[in-house]
């Protein structure tokens, strides 16, 4: 019976600071506070903004911050609680941001409904600062294969994010260069280190960039973004990781000169700009030279090339005499990155096969490229070949010998041979 009396009373007392007092939760304060003082340049730190009341999410403008910071999330929160019969409501901001420069910045007064947060100094250090002896949780660290190359030439990226605190969830965002393609290579690769004493888990990702344009370029390395674990105290006294803090964490920007295509280099229908190192090769099969009327053969020609990716390779065109006609298969391009430098390769078979007896000259085939170490031009050559087609028993009478100035054809449009 008491139990029921007192908890009648408990609802009354309730009822009664709900209606009969409408402006026991009026807005009297607004508070700011960071959770890192002084930061990192490429750290993110979280302001928190509590008023004391139940207000609107869009009550609080965060512009006046954009001056000296970049803003990268905002997160909401209303809270009511009730001690001893007394009723209270908070709206808490916590918004994650990001410094534009290094320094002492201000954060600004806020205002909500005519109250004004206290405005804070920020110390913000240089990421090599060694002002600052923190062993910084995250970090993210970019370098790329070359800041000096030429345009369409490939430059390897390599990411590595080092995380050395619990995550409960994270995301790097992708690199951007105005005027480039950028392409991840292979998956991203885990292992642990060691930096300045503490231990890292490390996640290492690699991109090929392929720059359209000339000029002094900036690229705008990967963001993580993500929550991580942080010890809390409870009322137990014991240290717990049940609460999660919102991080970001910004990579330096790095520069990248890129040289426009020389005035020595020719541009025409038989050659294409191609930077760094191009190379063919050859094969037959069969590797005899016992070749016979009607026989097919294989003539396998690879090229491959240092510094440009599969998509740059230019199309690979073989010529030959009218009575040898020519298939070619369909080409097969690979690229894989190999101590920091992107190899493509274009491999080709073409099939030969000879209506006619006697001697046949392939020509030469010329592909030019531009030597980046030696600021020169160049060419990939693969000489003529002569080959021999001797008489086949088995082949129809019809097959004549005579191959005597024939004319040349293209591989991929081989018309069909006319018999005299």
């Amino acid at each position: 019976m008491v139990k029921i009396i007192y908890k009648l009373l408990v609802l009354i007392s309730l009822t009664v600071i709900l209606t009969t007092s409408p402006n026991a939760f009026a807005l009297t304060s607004v508070t700011a506070s960071v959770d890192s003082n002084p930061v990192m340049s490429n750290e993110s730190i979280v302001l928190t903004i509590i008023a004391d009341d139940s207000v609107e999410r869009d009550a609080l403008d965060t512009s006046p911050l954009l001056t000296s910071f970049i803003i990268a999330r905002t997160e909401v929160s209303s809270q009511t609680s009730i001690v001893n019969l007394s009723m209270s409501k908070t709206t808490q901001w916590q918004i994650v941001l990001m410094p534009r420069s290094t320094g002492n910045l201000i954060i600004p007064s806020l205002t909500i409904d005519g109250h004004q947060s206290q405005p804070i100094t920020l110390q913000v250090l240089d990421q090599g600062s060694t002002g600052s002896k923190q062993k910084q949780d995250i970090f993210v660290t970019a370098e790329l294969s070359s800041n000096d190359i030429y345009v369409q030439q490939v430059v390897t990226l390599t990411i590595k994010l080092h995380v050395g605190v619990q995550i409960q969830r994270g995301s790097l965002t992708e690199p951007t260069l105005e005027g480039a393609t950028i392409e991840q290579i292979g998956k991203d690769q885990e292992s642990d280190g060691i930096v300045n004493g503490k231990r890292y888990r490390i996640i290492e990702r690699t991109y090929a960039i392929t720059p359209e344009y000339s000029g002094e370029l900036t690229l705008t390395t990967p963001m993580f973004s993500g929550d991580v674990m942080v010890q809390s105290q409870r009322r137990s006294g014991f240290l717990s990781f049940g609460e999660t803090k919102p991080v970001n964490v910004l990579g330096d920007k790095l520069s990248l000169n890129v040289r426009p295509i020389p005035d020595s280099f020719p541009i025409s229908d038989n050659s294409r700009w191609l930077p760094e190192l191009l190379t063919l090769h050859q094969e037959w099969q069969p590797e005899a030279a016992d070749f016979k009327v009607g026989e097919p053969i294989t003539r396998t020609i690879t090229l491959t090339a240092a510094g440009i990716g599969k998509a740059q390779l230019p199309n690979i065109v073989m010529e030959a005499p009218l009575w040898l006609k020519v298939y070619p298969d369909q080409a097969e391009e690979h690229a894989n990155l190999t101590k920091e430098r992107l190899i493509s390769q274009k491999r080709q078979n073409f099939a030969l096969v000879a209506s006619h007896a006697g001697e046949y000259v392939l020509p030469k085939i010329t592909i030019a490229w531009w030597n980046t170490i030696t600021n020169k031009y160049q060419q990939a050559v693969l000489p003529e070949q002569k080959i021999i087609i001797k008489a086949n028993p088995d082949a129809p009478k019809s097959l004549v010998t005579n191959t005597a100035q024939a004319p040349l054809i293209q591989a991929n449009n081989a018309p069909e041979p006319l018999l005299p």
